[in-house]
């Protein structure tokens, strides 16, 4: 991968990367190479089910992260309608899924970490919640990339000469800036 279509899907890596990290998830491992990704854990997967809203915190977390992604890729090209839920992304697909556990706790419905439906059909309340949720998490997804939009820079750019990058050159590349702040 060359030119503009490596400096994208770096920037892309490179948001997930760092929001993930600035949400105190961890991330071990990020490439541009092969299947490009950010392989942050899962905060929901790690919250304490017992108690709901930290459950919901985790799902909260989880979907920023999904879309830290489209946030940056906004930025890089404004002109461009990246926001729209696209049916075949990754990126949206856990969005919506962390979105739709969301919206089922906080109307107080059990067993969500057993749900293994890949589609649902959601009654048009829940979808209206459903995009709420996403709107309310589209915003502050867009203030998070932004607040940190120099270190998204960073790490891409290592990312564009490197290839990838391991937790501890993350976090020392988001640190860089932040000592300067």
């Amino acid at each position: 991968m060359v030119g503009k279509n490596r400096h994208n899907r770096a920037i892309h890596e490179a948001s997930h990367a760092v929001i993930a990290r600035k949400l105190d998830v961890p991330v071990p491992r990020v490439t541009v190479t092969g299947s490009a990704q950010a392989e942050a854990v899962s905060a929901a997967y790690y919250a304490d089910k017992s108690d709901v809203a930290a459950w919901i915190v985790g799902y909260e977390t989880d979907a920023k992260i999904a879309l830290a992604g489209l946030a940056a890729n906004r930025i890089e090209h404004p002109h461009l309608r990246v926001f729209e839920l696209l049916e075949d992304d990754g990126d949206t697909a856990n969005a919506r899924s962390a979105i739709y556990r969301i919206v089922r706790l906080n109307a107080g419905e059990p067993g969500i970490a057993s749900d293994k439906s890949v589609f649902v059909s959601v009654d048009p309340d829940t979808h209206r919640q459903m995009d709420a949720e996403y709107r309310r998490l589209v915003g502050e997804t867009a203030k998070l990339v932004h607040q940190y939009w120099p270190a998204i820079r960073r790490v891409a750019k290592h990312l564009e000469r490197h290839d990838e990058v391991d937790q501890a050159e993350l976090d020392r590349l988001i640190d860089v800036g932040m000592r300067n702040l």
